[in-house]
């Protein structure tokens, strides 16, 4: 705050300039106080929208990881049930082969 010079009085410094300064200073902090709880109230809301926020970015990383799971799962059992088929075809292939073998043998 700076260097404050009063006037003197008989009893020492004038009392209307010593008031005056304190009401000055007084409403200096008033204002400064009502200046920093508007600031507390606007970080205060950031961080609520940001938890938000960071509340819905969590269920959404935890759908995509369900997502990712179970298209994991799609294609294993897609692969299994290829292999599977394939073998099944083979077999039958075989199978109906020998049949048209000993039809032709006959």
């Amino acid at each position: 705050m700076g260097e404050k010079l009063f006037h003197r009085a008989l009893f020492g410094y004038r009392r209307k300039d010593v008031n005056a300064y304190f009401e000055s200073v007084s409403e200096k902090f008033a204002e400064e106080g009502r200046a920093k709880d508007a600031e507390l109230a606007r970080l205060r809301d950031a961080l609520a929208s940001a938890e938000r926020e960071a509340d819905a970015l969590r269920g959404l990383r935890e759908e995509f990881e369900n997502s990712r799971n179970s298209i994991s799962k799609a294609i294993i059992d897609a692969e299994t049930n290829a292999v599977r088929i394939i073998e099944e075809a083979k077999k039958s292939a075989v199978e109906e082969k020998r049949k048209v073998q000993n039809e032709i043998a006959e």
